[in-house]
């Protein structure tokens, strides 16, 4: 049994009823397959009645598709008794002639054959044979070896009726009335069958009509029928015309105990045949139905139906049915538990994007602070040089300070007859402080340039080093983009899910859909692992910027330690000594100078301050000696430093630049995962609540539908079975209209032609 026939038998009031549909559908559909119009004819068949009597090319046309239907759909077996019953109607399929054609085979070329008939006006239509009426309805015919074949009369009413009704623009209309007119035109066949038989069921007689198959066929001019459809039928295209073939099995829905209401449109057994189409000049040459009783017999139910096959199936039905039942619970924990973890992701996400963000000015930040730093330590180390020539100067200085020292000590102890030698020292000291003041200046401004620098080069690394370990913070959340093809594949999933929520749980399009659900989960789940190898590399990524950041971290601490350096050796507290060093020996000169020609206190005294004016000059120049010799050390390890921070300022200033590049992507990237996740978050509410509607479904399902079908199969199916082989044993013992011979075999169809509507 088809799944699409099983869900069916769900939709009744009585599981009975509905499970005998889904059979009776599996009936319709061997029986529709008497299509095939293009069927050849046997060649050795008789020349019926409608091609013997043929008046226009259309009741011609209609007779070969008719007989070729008819012939498709006898059973190939030998019968004594070959019965075509010929119905002439009207226009409304009211019977007004009755013409029965009789086939006696003689496979054993008898001279004599016996058979049964009450029709009246026999004829031999193919030979000159003669029979002999013998009183109780039998006749005896003079055969001679040969096949028999005759027709004749009468007045009795055949089993099957049809009903023609016309419409025009929807409205019904009488035929003569409906010739001439143009517009939508509507045609209506109804049949009813009045043959009964009684059969057995479960120990109960009960009525069921014989199972007849019409099959109705009409041609229309494509000149004046267009747009034309059928119910319950199909359409052939032959050159100017369109051959409607309309089917219907009147009775076989009561015979099955069946109502309109038990049967979904998929699954309704036809009763009528309805054509419909838009006419100009309206006119029908006629119509033909053929009645047949035997189609069903085709129908192998012992092959189809099998019990033990059905069982099987319907234990396997309901262990399935459990499982979906199952798995539609977990799916719908899993929906209710996703749905409450997407708070955090977007939370994370929005985090995520102010980070990015924030991240993305830092690195703009960190690349200025670095140029900043760059343009820091190239002064710095330009500066580098005129320190050392202060240094120099300085030496140079104390050089001559030295000399004029010199002088002054020996031109003030002298000779004892000539004191010019204090005036000439005096005046080499005079231009010694001179030059010594003009070289401590040089150094001031170097020292004071370059410890500038060292402190904005100190913050500025600080600065870089700090952003770029911002940076690399950041960078960890690189995660963003690649999240985002994640949360894509993720979105994706829901949306097949969605259209497996669209569709009917147990029908076709939900077993494809599952099965793409199922892929594509396992896509996400192998996405995930990427996703796993991606963080990986970005983590390599985050490694190189905190090496970057850590070579900015080295020029502070390479700073700091010269500084440091500096501090230890007592730099700024020696240039401080030699600031004083410097006062004293200006101080001294000024005094000298005063000493040499005298002066004048407050108190009108006059001070000769030469020989003290020396002691001061000689004091200061011992300190302003130990604090230049070690200036002129530490000068050397200076220079090698401010070099060394020129070149990883340079480097430093290379990784920012590239890493201001990528900050832009980041940036999207972490704006499209932020968008992606109220996406995201929108779909999981959605899958949370088509999880939770299709596991209530599938409980319902499974108690309404699919445990009451299990118990409906396990107690009807055999009194079911039974019902269908009577109604198919009832169409085999319908084997002729009039009669047949004690021990004899029949077959009869009937064909029913109409006049036509001009």
């Amino acid at each position: 049994m088809k799944r699409k026939d099983l869900l069916q038998t769900l939709k009744g009031k009585h599981a009975m009823k509905v499970t005998a549909a889904v059979l009776a559908a599996a009936l319709v559909v061997s029986s529709v397959s008497v299509y095939s119009v293009n069927a050849e004819r046997n060649g050795e068949e008789q020349e019926t009645f409608l091609e013997k009597e043929s008046e226009n090319e259309t009741e011609e046309a209609l007779s070969q598709v008719l007989d070729s239907e008819i012939s498709d759909a006898s059973r190939e077996e030998q019968v004594d008794k070959e019965e075509t019953v010929y119905v002439i109607s009207d226009a409304k399929g009211n019977a007004k002639e009755v013409i029965v054609s009789d086939w006696l085979k003689n496979p054993e070329q008898k001279d004599t054959l016996l058979d049964v008939s009450d029709l009246e006006d026999i004829e031999n239509v193919k030979g000159d044979e003669t029979f002999t009426r013998n009183g109780d309805d039998t006749i005896t015919w003079q055969a001679g070896g040969e096949d028999i074949y005759y027709q004749g009369k009468t007045d009795k009413s055949v089993p099957v009726e049809v009903k023609i009704t016309y419409y025009l623009e929807g409205q019904e209309i009488a035929p003569e009335k409906l010739a001439g007119q143009s517009g939508n035109v509507k045609i209506r066949f109804d049949y009813a069958n009045k043959e009964k038989q009684t059969i057995t069921i479960d120990g109960k007689e009960e009525e069921i009509y014989v199972p007849f198959t019409v099959l109705t066929g009409m041609m229309l001019p494509t000149e004046n029928f267009k747009n034309v459809t059928v119910k319950n039928g199909k359409i052939l295209s032959e050159g100017n015309h369109d051959i409607v073939v309309g089917v219907a099995f009147p009775g076989l829905k009561e015979s099955l105990g069946l109502s309109s209401k038990d049967l979904d449109t998929d699954l309704e057994i036809p009763d009528y045949v309805e054509v419909s189409a838009k006419v100009t000049d309206f006119s029908l040459d006629m119509t033909m139905s053929a009645v047949l009783s035997d189609v069903l017999s085709d129908v192998n139910l012992s092959k189809s139906s099998d019990l033990d096959q059905l069982n099987d199936s319907m234990d396997e039905l309901t262990d399935a049915s459990s499982q979906l039942v199952k798995g539609s619970g977990e799916l719908k924990d899993g929906a209710d538990t996703l749905n409450s973890k997407t708070g955090d992701l977007r939370e994370g996400a929005g985090s995520l994007s102010k980070g990015v963000k924030d991240y993305t000015n830092g690195v703009g930040e960190l690349a200025s602070g670095i140029g900043s730093l760059k343009e820091g330590t190239s002064k710095l180390n330009g500066s580098v040089p005129t320190l050392l020539k202060g240094v120099n100067d300085i030496n140079e200085g104390m050089a001559d300070a030295k000399k004029g020292a010199d002088s002054l000590v020996k031109g003030y102890q002298g000779n004892g007859t000539n004191n010019q030698g204090a005036a000439a020292g005096a005046a080499a000291l005079a231009e010694g402080a001179v030059a010594l003041s003009q070289g401590i200046t040089r150094m001031n401004q170097g020292v004071g340039t370059m410890f500038a620098a060292m402190d904005q080069s100190i913050a500025e690394n600080q600065a870089a080093s700090q952003a770029a370990s911002q940076a690399a913070q950041a960078a960890s959340q690189a995660l963003e983009g690649h999240l985002t093809d994640f949360a894509t594949k993720v979105g994706e999933l829901m949306y097949i899910q969605q259209q497996l929520n669209s569709v009917s749980a147990n029908s076709a399009e939900y077993a494809a859909y599952s099965q793409a659900y199922q892929e594509k989960a396992a896509e996400v789940s192998a996405g995930l692992g990427n996703l796993q190898n991606t963080v990986a590399a970005d983590v390599a990524s985050i490694s190189d910027y905190s090496a970057k950041a850590g070579g900015a971290l080295g020029a502070v601490q390479a700073l700091e330690t010269i500084k440091g350096q500096a501090a230890e050796s007592g730099l700024t507290e020696n240039i401080r000594k030699l600031e004083e060093g410097a006062g004293q020996v200006s101080t001294g000169a000024v005094a000298l100078n005063k000493g040499i020609n005298g002066y004048t206190n407050e108190k009108g005294e006059k001070v000769i301050g030469l020989a003290e004016g020396t002691k001061s000059l000689q004091k200061g120049l011992e300190q302003l000696a130990k604090g230049t010799s070690t200036l002129n050390k530490k000068s050397k390890s200076l220079k090698s430093g401010v070099e060394q921070l020129d070149s990883g300022a340079g480097k430093l200033s290379e990784g920012a630049n590239k890493l201001t590049d990528h900050s832009a992507k980041l940036t999207e990237g972490a704006d499209s995962l932020l968008k992606g996740t109220g996406q995201f978050a929108e779909g999981v509410k959605k899958i949370k609540s088509g999880a939770g509607e299709l596991n209530d479904g599938m409980i319902q399902f499974d108690e309404e539908g699919i445990q009451k079908l299990a118990d409906t199969f396990q107690g009807d199916m055999g009194s079911l079975l039974d019902r269908l082989e009577k109604i198919k044993e009832s169409g085999e013992n319908y084997n002729t209209f009039t009669a047949v011979p004690k021990g004899g075999s029949g077959k009869v169809k009937f064909v029913i032609k109409t006049e036509a509507v001009e």
